[in-house]
């Protein structure tokens, strides 16, 4: 075997193992876009929700100010996950007594819930259980944050920024005439 072979047989070992390694390695961060960080991110200085369980859940821990932050399953499949997140006015101890016999979750459990805190600046958030709504919403805190997941939805394309918004405003009360 002379070198111009050796080398040959490298390059093609070279290219049998380390660029599907490669190239997986950069799909599958592409496919967490969106997972981790949010795709969208809004802010209402007060919001109606349509499910009365929430309204109440917002109204006993005086919750004005709500942030909404829009998930996707990943950057090819059209699943959404809606979070909203409002601080109590009445603390993070009165937010625990609302939520009697909570218990902590996981680290690493609740991932666009972790998400969420650590872009509002808790570096180490504990999500604790709350309440569950019909299968479709569960709320659940962190400190005085007060966060209302629903559950995924998909659509049939993937969303422009203002279809996007619109998203985000279906869980609210519709307005009327």
């Amino acid at each position: 075997m002379n070198v111009k072979e050796g080398f040959g047989i490298l390059t093609g070992i070279i290219l049998a193992v380390v660029i599907p390694v490669l190239s997986l390695g950069i799909l599958s961060k592409d496919n967490q876009k969106g997972r981790n960080e949010p795709v969208m991110q809004l802010a209402w200085e007060q919001a109606a929700f349509q499910d009365q369980t929430v309204e109440t859940t917002l109204k006993d821990l005086d919750i004005k100010k709500i942030q909404g932050f829009l998930f996707r399953e990943n950057s090819q499949t059209p699943v959404y996950y809606a979070v909203y997140v409002g601080k109590s006015q009445k603390g993070k101890d009165a937010v625990k007594a609302y939520f009697k016999d909570s218990k902590q979750y996981p680290a690493g459990y609740y991932k666009r819930e972790e998400a969420t805190m650590k872009i509002l600046g808790d570096a180490n958030p504990a999500i604790f259980s709350g309440k569950k709504v019909k299968n479709e919403i569960e709320i659940c805190y962190s400190g005085d944050y007060v966060i209302i997941s629903y559950a995924s939805q998909a659509t049939n394309t993937i969303l422009d920024e203002l279809q996007m918004e619109h998203f985000l405003h279906r869980y609210f009360q519709k307005k009327k005439k």
